[in-house]
Order: structure tokens, then C-alpha cells, then sequence
């Protein structure tokens, strides 16, 4: 499947959350701390919605991620996260806004990990996006790369 296809069925699938959700794009982007724009054209496959984006549409949400990128499974959990998870949850997305300290890698991450390095394409359009992430976000990049090694760097 090539780039715009794959942007295209994520984006539809990022409308059906929110729609899901019976939320407009702008209360999304006021939830997600994103442009209302960056969400429109994240919906019609103009751009790729950024990892931490997606991840907080997950925790909040109780959407997989499965679901979201790669269209395996059910939208929705069944079993609904522990509400103690859950708040610990949106605690390390909100510390990793201010980048106080990075998110956790759960399972989720890991198994990305483990494809981006047997699937080139997921390799390439990961590291395509972080590169863009990169460039706008610079400030960003540069906080996160002075914080101390034991908390930059994460094994898996």
C-alpha cells in the first residue's frame, strides 16, 4: 500500500473516533493541544497524525492502536482500562508535553520496534516522520536531548 493510501484509511479512521466520540475537529483539537487544521488534515490523509497524538487518543479514547494504524482488531479495548492505569496514564502523556520525562515504552512500542526493524516501508515512514517532527518542533528536540542519559535513553 503506498503513503497516501495508508494516510488516507488512518484518517478515516481517525474521523470515525471522533466521531465515535460525538466530538467537532475543534474539540478534539483543543483535547489533543493540536490545530484544528492539523486534525482536518490528518482526517483526509494530508499529513500523518504524530505518535504522541495518537497516543493520547488511545488512553483517552480506549481506542487500539492496532486498530488506529494498522487496521487489525476492534476500534475499542473490550476490557476497559483500571482507572488507576488510566490516570497514571494521562499523567505521563501530560509530563511528556512538557517533557519533564519521556513515556514509558509499553508493549505497544516495543512491538513497533521490533517491525520497523524486519518491514523497511514502517522503518522509512517512521523515521520520515520523526525527521519532520524534528524540523518543526526543534526547540522540542533540543529539551528532550539534554536530559540525562538514564532518562533519554530506552531500552527494549
Amino acid at each position: 500500500m503506498k503513503r497516501k493510501q495508508l494516510l488516507l484509511k488512518i484518517g478515516e479512521r481517525l474521523t470515525e473516533v471522533r466521531e465515535s466520540m460525538k466530538r467537532s475537529r475543534q474539540q478534539m483539537a483543543e483535547y489533543l493541544r493540536i490545530g484544528r487544521s492539523t486534525i482536518y488534515r490528518n482526517e483526509i490523509g494530508a499529513s500523518a497524525a504524530e505518535l504522541l497524538t495518537c497516543y493520547k487518543i488511545a488512553v483517552e479514547y480506549n481506542v487500539s492502536l492496532d486498530w488506529l494504524i494498522c487496521e487489525r482488531g476492534e476500534m475499542r479495548y473490550r476490557k476497559p482500562v483500571p482507572v488507576e492505569e488510566l490516570a497514571e496514564l494521562r499523567r505521563l502523556v501530560r509530563e511528556a508535553e512538557n517533557r519533564e520525562v519521556p513515556i514509558p515504552m509499553d508493549n505497544d512500542v516495543k512491538e513497533m520496534v521490533m517491525h520497523m526493524n524486519s518491514i523497511p516501508l514502517l522503518r522509512f515512514e517512521l523515521l520520515a516522520h520523526f525527521h519532520q517532527f524534528k524540523e518543526s518542533h526543534k526547540e522540542l528536540v533540543q529539551r528532550s536531548m539534554n536530559l540525562p542519559e538514564s532518562d533519554a535513553v530506552v531500552s527494549v
